[in-house]
């Protein structure tokens, strides 16, 4: 019997997750995502409309992007803010005072009920 071994699963965060931990959702910090290699290649997050009824989930975010830490064009939607993929810049994040940092609680999840016959 062969056994087949697989990948552990690895588990990452989406953009909004990553900027709602933050006091005014992270607005003015430094986000990128993790499979990018260039360290100066990041997102400067300006402003945030999180979706009303989710908005630990979904919702759209607008940044300015940078290359090589030199700005690239005006305020734009970031996109694939619902990839897995997201962190906040390792360059910046030893700045980031730690009372910028909050705790969240996400709202209960509404339980359905099933009518047995």
């Amino acid at each position: 019997v062969k056994s087949k071994t697989m990948a552990p699963r690895t588990t990452g965060v989406n953009l909004l997750q990553v900027i709602t931990s933050m006091r005014n959702f992270g607005i003015g910090v430094n986000v990128r995502r993790s499979v990018w290699k260039n360290p100066g290649c990041y997102w400067r997050v300006t402003r945030v409309k999180l979706h009303p009824e989710q908005p630990y989930k979904y919702g759209k975010v607008w940044g300015v992007y940078h290359w090589n830490h030199n700005q690239i064009g005006k305020e734009t939607r970031i996109g694939g803010g619902l990839k897995k993929q997201w962190m906040l810049d390792p360059e910046q994040s030893p700045d980031i005072n730690p009372d910028l940092l909050r705790t969240i609680l996400e709202p209960p999840k509404r339980k359905t009920s099933v009518k047995s016959e």
